[in-house]
């Protein structure tokens, strides 16, 4: 008896287990700081990319109704300004065909652009480039300006005096769809795609306007709220896209996955859009992603091919 009292197990087990539990403790914690400096880390990491415009920032994520009443406008505060003459604009947008049936009280309905257009008796012009639909049709008239254009040049496509010469018209949009516009300005070029497809290069003998001085542009969005239909994931980007990640971005479709900004400082629109109740045809199908195109056309050459 006396052998095993001089032995201690009961105390020695006990410290033990107290020996366990700081060890267990000190674990614990170690690896509790190293999570947060790397949690530290990759979040110092985030908000420089987020500063410089290397994340895949976007404008309207969830969507906005282009008929709608709300601010549609992104300020020039939360856009990249351009430091040469090249940058790129994006968007994702879907109208509905009773754009095409029913009569508008003008030709065009505008459906983006980077600067507005000359408001009154403005002397300058706060516009570089611009998207409208035509209301007769389901084409896209694309207007532009360079640096050499007159002053009295007058860009708007719905103004009696319309001068522009810095014009393109796409043909053929899909009515009820998901359709990618890609306007590209490099230098004296301007780069106009459609889903994807290059359609035309532009070479102008002088080189696509921009400012870097205050008054800066901004994007406006659905002005005159004359379109049925849905805008998503606005870019605008400091730089020129090349080809191959103007058709990334299709084939990445309108819901692709995007790293949020925590800023918080621009407005991303109305939330969670309801597309086949909020758009006029009742048999509204929008495209999920760009690729969904050839997935449906191959998924229906197989249901017919299965009946024979």
């Amino acid at each position: 008896m006396n052998k095993l009292k001089n032995l201690n197990i009961a105390g020695k087990i006990s410290s033990g287990f107290r020996n366990f539990n700081a060890k267990k403790m000190t674990v614990f914690f170690t690896y509790l700081v190293i999570v947060l400096v790397v949690i530290a880390c990759l979040v110092g990491v985030y908000l420089y990319l987020l500063d410089k415009n290397l994340l895949d920032v976007v404008y309207h994520q969830n969507g906005i109704m282009l008929s709608s009443n709300v601010d549609k406008n992104i300020s020039s505060l939360n856009l990249p300004v351009p430091s040469s003459y090249a940058y790129t604009l994006n968007t994702w947008f879907a109208v509905d065909k009773s754009q095409y049936t029913n009569k508008k009280e003008t030709p065009y309905s505008h459906l983006i652009s980077y600067g507005r257009l000359k408001v009154d008796d403005e002397v300058t012009h706060p516009f570089s480039l611009g998207a409208w639909i035509e209301n007769k049709t389901n084409n896209i008239l694309v207007v532009y300006r360079t640096e050499e254009d007159d002053m009295n040049t007058n860009y708007d496509p719905n103004s009696e005096s319309f001068n522009s010469k810095n014009t393109y018209v796409i043909r053929n949009y899909l009515l009820n769809e998901w359709n990618l516009l890609s306007l590209v300005a490099s230098s004296n070029n301007l780069m106009i795609y459609l889903n994807g497809q290059l359609y035309e290069t532009k070479v102008n003998s002088s080189n696509l306007y921009y400012k870097v001085t205050k008054p800066l542009l901004n994007i406006e969005v659905g002005k005159g709220k004359l379109i049925d239909g849905v805008m998503k994931c606005v870019r605008f980007r400091d730089y020129a896209y090349e080809a191959y990640e103007v058709a990334d971005l299709y084939f990445a479709g309108p819901d692709k996955f995007i790293i949020p900004d925590v800023r918080d400082k621009f407005y991303f629109g109305e939330m969670e859009i309801d597309f086949h109740k909020q758009l006029g045809s009742k048999h509204t199908a929008f495209l999920n992603s760009g690729a969904d195109l050839i997935d449906g056309a191959l998924g229906g050459m197989n249901d017919i091919i299965k009946q024979f």
